[in-house]
This record gives C-alpha cells, structure tokens and sequence, in this order.
C-alpha cells in the first residue's frame, strides 16, 4: 500500500521520523479489513458464496456462477505492466485448439500486448 506524504517533511529518507511511521502503521491498520475483502475477493471467496435468502428449507433459484473478475483484472494488469506476454491455457481435459487458431488467424497477440 502506498501513501502520499510531502517530501518536505522527511529530512533524512533512509531514517523517517516516528511521527510518520506512526502515521504510515495507523492508516495501514484502519484500512485492514478493506484490504482483507479485497485479497478474500482475489483469492475467490467472495461474499456471494455465504448468502442465504429465504428459509433454510426453500429451494430458493438464487444459485450464482462466481467469477473471480478480481484476479482475472488484477493478473491482466500486473501481466500487461511487467511486459510478461497473455497466455492461454486450458483447464485440465479440454482443448482450445479452435480458439488459438482464431486468435492466430485475428493477429490477437497484437491486441494483447501495451505499446508505450
């Protein structure tokens, strides 16, 4: 977690003061449990996996497909960033073969790759 504090505050960057220290572990400590539901939310324990609507014994039709968007963004982004490639890879059994041959023949890769 990064925080904005004025460069002019801080004499010596090697050895900060307490006063800031203090500040950086305080606004750490208020903003845990934000932070808390977001690893939750990468990890793939989101908050829909633990509702429950109507009685106990209904056999209410509020099943939800959870897709973790959270590391899907977050993987993508960090992958784009740090100039590692995309790749695409199928889960264990199945094939994506028709899916990278149109990828192949659409230039995909082009799309996948940040130019700076």
């Amino acid at each position: 977690m990064g925080l904005k504090v004025d460069a002019s505050l801080i004499e010596d960057i090697d050895n900060p003061p307490y006063e800031l220290l203090n500040y950086a572990l305080n606004e750490l400590d208020r903003k845990r449990e934000k932070y808390d539901k977001l690893y939750s939310y990468y990890c793939g324990k989101q908050g829909i996996l633990s509702r429950m609507l109507g009685t106990p014994y209904s056999q209410d039709k509020d099943s939800h497909v959870v897709v973790n968007h959270a590391k899907y963004f977050t993987d993508m982004i960090t992958g784009m960033m740090t100039g590692n490639p995309i790749t695409y890879v199928p889960q264990e059994g199945n094939s994506i073969e028709a899916i990278t041959e149109a990828f192949n023949h659409m230039n995909v890769m082009a799309h996948d790759m940040i130019r700076i």
